[in-house]
């Protein structure tokens, strides 16, 4: 009963979000009466859909996190890869740079620790699902140089493979400057509770 639940919850919570998802990819005002899309860009501009959630990164991580469930508790394979792939797709959408490359290594992770570990497993499963997690990179290496121009957010991962480094994406350079500041900061105080609780909500 609890899978069935989280199943129908999962299908239901992806439906909704590709819905208002395709209006705010092809500029329908329809929901933005009842969700805030002030961060979703469609068609003919920046592409990036926010769902219900008004911020696409919260939108991909939720999206992530339906799939693992579909992918754990459906049984029929077709109807899994479908919601696989219309997940990845939302998640391609979102331009979530971090979660587009979640999605696929965690689908893999999940298939390897979810299969019994017998001798197929170790010579036949693990190969295979590598092999799969590689392909499906190159795709989306592939996909996302083809738009980059429409996908600005998603192309900045063709920085970090050509670079070598997470200093060529501006907004990735600037959280880790601020996470550097914030650990000197904390480093610098002998209270327990900040080191248990950290500064608190507001702090500078």
């Amino acid at each position: 009963s609890i899978k069935n639940g989280l199943l129908r919850a999962a299908y239901l919570i992806l439906a909704i979000q590709l819905l208002v998802g395709l209006t705010q990819l092809f500029n329908l005002p329809v929901f933005s009466w009842l969700y805030n899309d002030e961060k979703a860009f469609g068609l003919g501009s920046i592409i990036r859909i926010s769902g219900t959630f008004g911020n696409p990164n919260f939108l991909a991580w939720i999206v992530i996190q339906m799939t693992v469930i579909i992918h754990l508790f459906e049984k029929k394979k077709v109807k899994k890869v479908f919601w696989i792939i219309l997940g990845l797709f939302l998640v391609f959408l979102s331009g979530s740079r971090s979660s587009l490359v979640l999605l696929p290594i965690i689908i893999v992770l999940t298939m390897l620790l979810s299969n019994k570990k017998d001798l197929k497993y170790y010579l036949f499963k693990i190969p295979k699902y590598i092999i799969l997690l590689v392909l499906g990179f190159l795709a989306l290496y592939g996909l996302i140089k083809q738009f980059a121009q429409q996908l600005p957010y998603l192309s900045q991962l063709l920085f970090i493979l050509e670079t070598g480094s997470l200093d060529s994406v501006n907004s990735i350079d600037m959280r880790l400057t601020g996470w550097e500041i914030s650990w000197q900061e904390i480093k610098g105080d002998n209270s327990i509770i900040t080191w248990l609780f950290g500064f608190g909500p507001g702090s500078d």
